[in-house]
Order: structure tokens, then sequence, then C-alpha cells
């Protein structure tokens, strides 16, 4: 059963639309935000500052030249601001990356910006051989190295929308992911070259294997669903390097080989140590679900991969995946936040990839009891008050941050695309869903 417009109606669209636009009216000026900080960090990551800002307005652009004129303003401030600093990662989520992705999104509704997309394309594009190098003469290390936020699947995410302008780029990004994905010896194991060398999280209750020997992270925001993502992406837009393939069906096995099942079916942990990777013992329990970690972040990789190289089976495990956990009652979703990158909205805007398969009516019921939760819980004004950048280091209990992945403008987008219904522009490509 598909969600139409008429479900929508129904339900909270209107309310949906009310908490975007509510959100929208504040940010409609980017003097709101104080940005005079001691840490510029959260104004020129795309991930927190102006140029993931800009999306909000630039997905609005179809409402006149209002929406188009507040973008610009945003993007003239993260210009400026990326201006004052050396490019040093390629990361979508970072400054250089997420200020080229946001320029192209404005010209691709508004047209514009070429001179500004050559100037920081080339910037990034120095970072990104720089980077590829570095894979190339150190294959094992951290996953910021080829992850969505901090790596080459992010920068190439970017460079697949700008090809064919900057196609040897890309490809050197995917042949660099293709090669991530050849196995080596590690500490006695045999183990993916994705294999990250450093514990997932700083969290003092990590296990001492991962501590000491790092870990497989299996998620869409830092582990081995991104590069499939962008992989069968690239694929799917006739873009395919050496190896391209082969490196798609292993990182699916290796999906399928740390798939564990539970009372409510498959599900994929967060991350895998050594320890658990050799057998010694069994991987962690279910991830919560979100766009980071687990499904549906995980099941839209795999869908994404299923229809670039038409293995129904790999969109079957996604769509089984989600049916999973829309199987496990909400209240034990361990779900805390309403941001896109692990809260309500991220859960929201991904469902509607898995609205016309085989768990339609689970998804069409999940995605009104999460609209109705959303607009319910932000209904007062009150609930949804937007820091400055100024007090984003040590925000206010109750307060929110204006940014994209974990702040008000993803909700926002997340929700305006509920309300309308529509394929939406130009954003979720960030994600790596789209």
């Amino acid at each position: 059963m598909a969600v139409t417009t008429a479900h929508r109606e129904a339900g909270f669209a209107r309310k949906a639309r009310d908490v975007a636009d509510r959100v929208a009216g504040t940010l409609r000026s980017p003097d709101v935000l104080d940005t005079l900080v001691d840490d510029p960090g959260d104004v020129l990551s795309f991930a927190d500052g102006f140029s993931g800002i800009s999306l909000l307005f630039t997905a609005r652009a179809a409402e006149g030249i209002e929406s188009r004129t507040v973008a610009h303003a945003y993007l003239q401030r993260a210009a400026a601001a990326v201006s004052r600093v050396y490019p040093r990662n390629p990361g979508l989520y970072l400054e250089t990356a997420g200020l080229a992705f946001a320029l192209d999104a404005a010209a691709s509704v508004g047209g514009g910006y070429g001179k500004a997309l050559a100037t920081v394309d080339q910037a990034l594009i120095e970072v990104v051989e720089e980077r590829c190098r570095d894979i190339e003469e150190n294959p094992l290390g951290p996953f910021h190295r080829y992850d969505v936020i901090g790596g080459l699947t992010g920068a190439g995410r970017h460079l697949l929308g700008r090809a064919p302008e900057h196609l040897p780029t890309l490809e050197r990004v995917l042949g660099a992911l293709v090669s991530l994905t050849r196995s080596l010896r590690y500490h006695g194991e045999t183990v993916p070259a994705l294999w990250a060398t450093h514990p997932p999280n700083l969290r003092s209750e990590n296990p001492y294997s991962t501590r000491k020997y790092g870990h497989l992270n299996t998620g869409l925001s830092h582990g081995i669903a991104g590069p499939l993502a962008l992989l069968s992406l690239a694929h799917a837009r006739g873009v395919a390097v050496p190896g391209h393939e082969r490196a798609v069906r292993t990182l699916v096995a290796l999906l399928e080989r740390l798939a564990r099942e539970d009372e409510f079916g498959v599900h994929w942990p967060n991350a895998v140590s050594l320890d658990e990777w050799a057998g010694v013992r069994r991987a962690m329990g279910r991830a919560r679900p979100s766009w980071c970690y687990g499904a549906p972040g995980i099941a839209r990789a795999l869908q994404l991969a299923g229809e670039a190289f038409g293995e129904p089976g790999w969109t079957a495990l996604a769509t089984e995946s989600v049916g999973s956990f829309l199987k496990v009652p909400m209240e034990h979703w361990a779900i805390d936040h309403w941001s896109l990158c692990h809260g309500w909205s991220g859960l929201l805007h991904l469902l509607r990839f898995f609205r016309d398969s085989a768990e339609a009516d689970r998804v069409h019921h999940a995605t009104e009891d999460i609209a109705r939760r959303l607009v319910t819980g932000l209904a007062d004004p009150e609930a949804l008050r937007i820091t400055t950048f100024r007090e984003t280091a040590a925000p206010r209990h109750g307060w929110t941050t204006p940014g994209f992945l974990t702040g008000a403008t993803g909700l926002a987008l997340a929700l305006h695309a509920y309300a309308s219904g529509e394929p939406p522009v130009a954003w979720d490509a960030a994600l790596l869903v789209a």
C-alpha cells in the first residue's frame, strides 16, 4: 500500500508544514546567528554551519525569489568562512566539499555559481587526490578516510553530481573505495581493508578487543554501507571502474555475513570487533534504527545496490530488515532526538524509500506515527528554540542547534518533504540515499 497525498493530508501534513515553516521563518536571515565564536568549526561545517542551512531555502526555491535570496545569503557567509581556512579533509560534512555540494544544489534550481563552484571544486580535488594517495600507500587506517562524514565517500557523492566535469577524480575515488574491499592480514586475522584501526567511539565501555584492534563499522555514516551506497549510485548513473561490481558484491556479502537474527528478524550491530569477526564471540545486539547506523540506513544502501545491479535478493534483504525493526515496539527503538542523523526525522525520511515495498503497510503506519510524534512534540514554539552559533558549544537546556545533520534545518527539510509528498529538491543526496 503506497502512501498517498490523501493519507498525509488526513494525518499531519499541515502541522508538519507549519513546523518546517516556523524553522524557516526563524532562520530567514543568517544575521540571526551570532557568529562571533572562538571555535569556527560549527560555522564552517556542512553538518552544522551556513552551507548546510542554505539547503533549507534551496529546497524552497519553487516558492519564489525570496527563498533563493536567503539561500544565497547563507552561501555567501559560508564561502567567506571557508576562504579563511586551508582545506584538510575531503569529507562532505566538513567545510570544502559541503560548500561545493550546497553551491551545486543552489545552481541546480536557480542557475549561476559557476565560478564559485569551479574554485571550490578545485580546492576539493586537491585534498581528494591527497586522500587517495594516502589510502594507496596505507591501506589500513581510520574510517574517516573513506566514510560519508569526513572521507572519500561523501566527497564522491558531490563529484558524482558534478560528473562528467570531474569524472577522472570521481573515478579515482571509486577506485580507492574498490581497493578497500580487498582482504588483508591484521593481527592474525584476514579482514577487509575497510577495517578501522580504532574503536567506533570514545566510550569507556568499548570492549578491550575494540580498543586495541579497532573494528569493522557497518553503518551508512561511518561504515561499509556508505561506500556500498556510492558505488551503487555511480553504477546506476553509468560510472564504473575496474573491480566495481566485484567490490559491491563483496560489500553486500559482508553485510549478509554480519547480519544477525532476533525475535523480530534480521538486524546489524553498529560495529564488529576482531574477536567477533574471528568468531570468538557474537557481535553486539540490534542497533538503534537511524540514518547513521542500523536499518533503515544500511537497508537503503542494500536497496540501492539491488536496484543498480538487478539483484532482487538484496532489495528483499533491505526490505526484510526494515520490516524487522518496525516490528519492535516503538518505545524500544531508543531514539531520543528528532535529528536527521540519529533521530525521528531521519527515520521519517528514509522510510519513504520503502513505502512501495512488501512492508508498505508497516511503513505507512510507522511514517504516520513518527510524523504524529514529531509535530505533537514540536507544536509549542518553546519546544523548538534555536541557538545562535555562539551558544552552540553549550546550548541551553531545551534549545537546539540550527544546522543540517543534527539541528533544526534537517528537521525542517524532512518535515517539508513529508508534507509535500514530492521528491526532495537537491538535499538528500548528502545522506547518500539518492
